[in-house]
């Protein structure tokens, strides 16, 4: 009695510390092989396995093993129903002696070198997990009830162990599922700043090349390994596809070297596909794709071979503006996740690339516009020296002057565009004068003199209802304005008057007294220039004449 009493002792003693030392193993296939070594020296076996139990297949899977098992075992578990029921259901431990019964359970070797099995079923949470088997050879002794209870009580430390192990797992799992998450997370919150921060910039910019370089920049940010970028835009009306920026490691292609592609037949040519669908293609084994078209376009006789390609619309609105191609020397490089990428700094491009061209449009309109209104002011000029031959000429002449010092004193392109168009129309008002007085030979009486004028008010009642020539008025209607306020129509004195008219009125006076008229010969250069000089202060703006002088000293 007393030595059983410390067998028993010495068995629990041992599974305690098979117990210790296997609560601190984490890692599942670790744990299970550390439970069935434990397991298999605790039952003095001479090996063993565990398995799992699978709902799906309602079977048993070898997870474990320690020792010499049948290699057909697992799949025989699979299918023996009849011991997985009996397993899980009578919660009981099953025994298979050679030594007193046949073998009705596939657990031994059929080379009968085990002869001896005992099986108890791992049970958590009132949920079949799977067994422990352990074996012992012909020159050992049976199992026995002691050896039930042992096993018994070591399995019910081991599920605990086992789960743990499992739940780690399952914890470090989707630990590195969320670390890949955060990863790809992260990777796309990066891809999506470089977008944003590239549709910032196209989106303040009109210039198209500046757009192209942007948004290659971008692709190469978002694709770092590309090899190729080309950017094509579609011209619906002319049903062409025509590269207009391509880039081929890191070296700037002139597009002029890729012949305009005419949009192709529903099923036929890459990019034209795109056009006609709108939706991206990516074409992962592309020498295989080459070798079915018979128009291809190479780059370079020498180096590596580009593999990969993927064709991405550029859309603005729905409408289909363009078509964007990278390429890469690696084969299966191009993902869908790829595809939106580009597609989202595509079509952010896009819109700046319609809105540049629109602009472009305008821009054409109007200067088409504006040589046209030119053309009418300066036929209305003509006109007008033609009507007053005494002065014929005339017009021309101090409209060249009145440029070229407006440019000396520093005004910009845009304000001598006005400043020619005023001085061409400076006259314009005399129109509204009778052919009586404008064109009488001797001296005006009071009356004539007084309408002659009001030229410039006429100029201001023709003028002002056109508002492409607002920005002209000043100087059909204060040219002879004087910078003391003696001047007409309006008495304006100094700045009061519009800086084109101060200086139109020098330039006026120059080539008037320059040049011969029927009733006098021009007057000397020296002459005119002292003249000028001497009204500088009461007739012109001082800084006007001097400026004035000065340009024409030079000249």
């Amino acid at each position: 009695m007393e030595q059983e009493a410390r067998h028993y002792i010495g068995e629990l003693i041992a599974l305690l510390k098979a117990t210790r030392d296997l609560i601190a193993e984490r890692d599942l296939q670790a744990a299970l092989l550390a439970v069935i070594d434990c397991a298999t020296r605790l039952l003095a076996g001479q090996g063993g396995g565990i398995y799992f139990f699978d709902p799906e297949q309602q079977g048993l899977k070898l997870m474990a093993v320690k020792g010499h098992l049948d290699p057909d075992l697992d799949e025989r578990l699979r299918r023996s129903d009849g011991m997985t029921r009996y397993l899980s259901q009578a919660h009981k431990q099953l025994i298979e002696d050679n030594h007193v019964s046949e073998r009705r359970w596939p657990l031994l070797t059929d080379d009968a070198r085990s002869t001896a099995n005992l099986a108890t079923p791992l049970f958590y949470d009132g949920k079949l997990l799977g067994i422990i088997v352990i074996n012992r050879s012909d020159a050992m002794k049976p199992f026995d009830d002691a050896d039930v209870d042992l096993l018994t009580l070591f399995g019910a430390q081991a599920v605990n162990v086992i789960n743990n192990a499992r739940l780690f797992e399952e914890m470090r799992r989707q630990r590195a599922v969320l670390e890949g998450v955060n990863k790809i997370s992260t990777r796309r919150a990066e891809q999506l700043a470089v977008i944003n921060a590239v549709g910032r910039v196209i989106a303040e910019t009109l210039n198209l090349q500046r757009i192209y370089e942007q948004l290659a920049q971008a692709i190469h940010q978002l694709l770092p390994d590309i090899s190729t970028v080309f950017i094509s835009l579609y011209d619906a009306t002319r049903q062409l596809i025509t590269c207009t920026y391509a880039v081929h490691d890191d070296e700037l292609l002139a597009p002029g070297e890729f012949p305009p592609i005419p949009l192709e037949a529903p099923g036929v040519g890459t990019q034209s596909q795109v056009v006609r669908t709108r939706l991206p293609i990516i074409a992962n084994d592309l020498l295989a794709q080459l070798k079915q078209v018979q128009t291809k376009v190479e780059i370079g006789s020498s180096g590596p071979v580009v593999q990969s390609g993927m064709y991405v619309p550029m859309l603005a609105e729905g409408k289909v503006i363009g078509v964007m191609v990278v390429q890469s020397y690696t084969i299966n490089r191009f993902s869908p996740a790829d595809a939106e990428l580009l597609g989202i700094a595509g079509n952010a491009a896009a819109v700046a690339i319609e809105n540049t061209q629109l602009f472009e449009d305008l821009k054409r309109s109007n200067a088409e516009l504006a040589l046209a209104y030119d053309a009418t002011i300066e036929g209305w000029s003509r006109a007008l020296d033609l009507r007053d031959r005494e002065t014929e000429g005339h017009t021309r002449r101090v409209t060249a002057m009145t440029v070229r010092l407006a440019r000396v004193m520093g005004m910009s392109d845009e304000e001598l565009v006005h400043i020619r168009r005023g001085a061409l129309l400076h006259d314009i008002g005399k129109m509204g004068v009778p052919d009586t007085i404008l064109l009488k030979a001797g001296p005006l009486t009071g009356d004539e003199w007084a309408i002659m004028q009001k030229h410039p008010e006429y100029a201001y009642e023709m003028l002002s209802p056109i508002a492409y020539l607002d920005l002209a008025l000043s100087i059909p209607y204060c040219h002879h304005e004087k910078w003391d306020g003696t001047g007409y129509p309006r008495g304006l004195k100094e700045e009061q008057i519009p800086l084109a008219a101060r200086i139109f009125a020098v330039a006026d006076v120059w080539d008037a007294l320059r040049s011969n008229r029927p009733y006098r010969k021009q007057l000397p250069r020296e002459q005119v220039i002292e003249h000028i000089r001497q009204e500088a202060g009461t007739h012109f703006d001082p800084k006007v004449a001097d400026a004035f002088l000065k340009m024409t000293m030079i000249s």
